[in-house]
């Protein structure tokens, strides 16, 4: 059976979710100015469905989160109209993350609509001004691990690399969990 949080390419939403980390999240951080001395950080994490959005949420609930941080879930419509397998999307990822030990308190979904120019870009600019607009400090998203071809040749018809994108155009810093070759 397909282990969807290991990186293969089918949609979540056809089958089970994968299973969430058996890890409690880290109690640390660097020392702060938060009222109990330890600073928060925001993490954004790029889910779409995809097995690869799982997996890159997987490892960012295993060795990025910490108990005190903020999880912003984000799926990006790449028209004006919200499907419901967005929004079925959001309530994936949210139970993933429950089930990983999130505090709902610091549990945030957002579906936001990127304009219609093109699938890569607006996506990609969707992204950039929701990290910008919510101060994320890291932003996590799986990539499907497209070669230099395919890249070319998805780019040459308006589509693309929105990691790609991402790394080029934002200045927060970037987790891209690519998937595993073996897997």
């Amino acid at each position: 059976m397909d282990d969807p949080a290991k990186g293969e390419a089918r949609n979540v939403s056809e089958g089970a979710l994968p299973p969430s980390p058996q890890v409690p999240l880290r109690a640390g951080g660097a020392a702060g100015s938060g009222a109990t001395g330890v600073s928060s950080k925001a993490v954004c994490a790029l889910v779409d469905g995809s097995s690869n959005s799982f997996a890159a949420l997987r490892w960012a609930l295993e060795h990025l989160l910490d108990a005190q941080d903020d999880l912003y879930l984000l799926t990006v419509e790449p028209f004006e109209d919200f499907t419901t397998s967005a929004e079925r999307t959001l309530q994936e990822a949210c139970e993933f993350a429950r089930n990983a030990g999130v505090k709902e308190a610091r549990l945030h979904q957002r579906n936001v609509a990127a304009a219609a120019s093109s699938r890569t870009r607006g996506v990609g600019e969707a992204i950039r001004q929701f990290v910008e607009q919510n101060k994320a400090d890291v932003l996590v998203l799986g990539g499907r691990g497209m070669g230099a071809v395919e890249s070319a040749a998805l780019g040459s018809l308006g589509m693309g690399s929105v990691s790609e994108f991402c790394v080029q155009r934002l200045q927060c810093p970037m987790l891209v969990v690519k998937q595993q070759a073996d897997e």
